[in-house]
């Protein structure tokens, strides 16, 4: 009899960690996305040792620098994604303080990756299928089926959730428990220089770091390294974020899109703030306005035990996520 294969819903970090693990183990498992391959998820995240060495270990040893190699942000400039966590002074370049160290000896704790780059590589022979959005999953353990808009059926052992905190695995099972929206407000945007620029920009300032964390007044600015071209080109990220300012902030948009053009009062108050390099450079009003801007959200999601419970009689689980953006997603799974 052909053995039922494993259905995960949700071809981002999370699931395609657990597909990879299951290919290594012989196991059978389709992932599912709504989305296309084209979607870009272009940023940077940080990826973590307590993450990245169980999954290293379960996909038959990958070395630390070999993973490097292969999806750290700065890789095709010969770097390694290295991350100093100093957090400075936006206004002076005062630094403040460092809440943790990158590597310890020579064991390599921490260091900035590529998401899509990361995903690409998690889904190295996968069996991927997009365009897969659900519509609902139905039966138990052992005997699981995921009902799909386009009206596909497929049948499985167990459906793992992987699809992030607006999963249509937890709509379905689990219709009363919705997403909430802190009150945090956080403009993202995009900027493009040459390696040349970059290290005249960035050395003197953050040093070989692939993120520069800036504090203020009640504000944050962070810049980051995105990705690095073989053409010479660097992708710089840059974030702006504070809480929100009472009832009536213009900056709070939590029903807008996630692309949206610039707001006026983000340039304004950008204008206020008086930062230093690299902060100044990248987070400009003069160079913003010229472009869309990200109105990303902040999503929180508590689920009970008992509804997770619940989905589980049904043959679902869920993979454990972080959803700041900055942080990794991994799973662990082991072969028995």
């Amino acid at each position: 009899m052909t053995e039922k294969p494993i259905l995960i819903v949700g071809a981002g970090i999370s699931g395609l960690s657990a597909a990879r693990l299951f290919k290594q183990c012989g196991i059978p498992c389709i992932v599912f996305e709504q989305s296309t391959p084209e979607k870009s998820q272009g940023y940077a995240i940080t990826v973590r040792d307590w993450a990245f060495e169980p999954l290293l270990e379960g996909i038959g040893g990958v070395s630390v620098s070999d993973f490097q190699k292969g999806v750290a942000v700065d890789r095709e400039i010969g770097g390694t994604g290295w991350v100093d966590l100093t957090f400075r002074n936006n206004g002076t370049g005062e630094t403040l303080f460092n809440p943790e160290q990158s590597q310890k000896g020579n064991k390599v704790s921490l260091f900035r990756a590529n998401r899509g780059v990361l995903r690409d590589w998690l889904g190295e022979g996968v069996d991927i299928r997009y365009g897969y959005k659900l519509k609902a999953a139905q039966g138990g353990p052992g005997n699981v089926k995921a009902i799909f808009e386009n009206n596909e059926e497929v049948g499985g052992s167990i459906l793992i959730a992987a699809d992030g905190v607006h999963s249509g695995v937890r709509q379905s099972l689990l219709p009363s428990v919705h997403v909430q929206t802190p009150p945090v407000i956080l403009f993202h945007g995009k900027r493009r220089m040459t390696v040349a620029e970059w290290n005249e920009l960035w050395s003197a300032h953050i040093g070989k770091s692939t993120i520069g964390a800036g504090v203020g007044d009640d504000f944050n600015t962070f810049v980051t390294v995105a990705n690095a071209t073989k053409d010479g080109s660097i992708d710089l990220d840059w974030t702006y974020s504070r809480t929100r300012d009472g009832e009536s902030d213009p900056l709070w948009m939590p029903d807008r899109g996630e692309i949206v053009k610039t707001p006026q009062h983000l340039l304004k108050e950008i204008r206020s703030k008086d930062l230093v390099p690299p902060f100044s450079t990248l987070v400009n009003a003069d160079d913003i306005k010229k472009s869309k801007v990200y109105n990303w959200r902040i999503w929180a999601l508590q689920v009970q035990r008992k509804e997770l419970d619940k989905a589980a009689e049904s043959g679902v689980v869920g993979t454990r996520r972080d959803y700041n953006r900055r942080k990794s997603g991994f799973v662990r799974y082991q072969c028995r």
